[in-house]
């Protein structure tokens, strides 16, 4: 009997992949890895100035003030929200020309912490980078609010010759999120998708990530990896 539904299900056609976030079904959710983002979504919107067409095309809005408003008032899609009310959100943006390592917003300011990440292809080219940020409110206390930069390394190899589209001038890609239990230091440990990142496979200009190797809802395979780690 199992064999057969096995069968059964693997008849069944897929649905089609969502083209908008708004369509995104039961088991499926838009939070790529740091590797993912530089590659599928960053490169190509840096080049040409918009997400490829098999994309999810709203998956990472333009045109959200992200340095005007607290992060928990930013738009946060219900699909980015989980049953422990954990809540993710990316958005492209434009680092103003004196942005550094304090980011100041209305009602607090973004701090950074940690080591800078590089993102390189299988030649050793470094194509990307990833800064995080802890959220500050307008007491200076510490809130349960991160937040990761991402951006592109223009003079990389592999973009020698690539004109870039007037957008790519300064574009990073934010991931803004809360998390309560993210350490604020590289000693005391990475966060889960530091973890993903570094297990994803290496990058490549020129290819263009499927949608549904971003947005499949990969938890079991993570509460699977979790167990591993307590067994050891």
């Amino acid at each position: 009997m199992a064999n057969q539904r096995e069968q059964q299900q693997a008849s069944q056609p897929r649905p089609p992949m969502p083209r908008y976030m708004s369509e995104l079904y039961g088991g499926l959710r838009f939070d790529p890895n740091g590797r993912c983002l530089v590659r599928a979504y960053l490169t190509p919107k840096a080049i040409r100035g918009r997400l490829p067409a098999d994309e999810v095309k709203d998956a990472i809005p333009d045109d959200v003030d992200v340095y005007g408003a607290r992060p928990e008032a930013l738009p946060f899609h219900r699909c980015n929200r989980s049953a422990g009310g954990k809540v993710w959100g990316h958005f492209f943006t434009t680092r103003p020309a004196a942005g550094g390592d304090v980011l100041y917003v209305p009602g607090g300011l973004w701090a950074r912490y940690g080591e800078e990440k590089a993102y390189a292809d299988a030649g050793g080219d470094v194509l990307g980078y990833r800064r995080r940020y802890a959220f500050h409110g307008g007491d200076g206390q510490l809130t349960a609010w991160r937040m990761k930069e991402f951006r592109l390394n223009a003079g990389a190899a592999a973009f020698r010759g690539v004109t870039f589209h007037p957008v790519a001038k300064d574009l990073v890609a934010w991931k803004v999120y809360n998390d309560v239990e993210e350490p604020l230091s590289d000693e005391e440990g990475g966060d889960e998708d530091e973890e993903d990142d570094d297990e994803a496979e290496d990058m490549e200009v020129d290819e263009p990530a499927a949608a549904a190797a971003c947005t499949e809802d990969d938890s079991r395979q993570r509460q699977d990896k979790k167990k591993k780690q307590r067994l050891q």
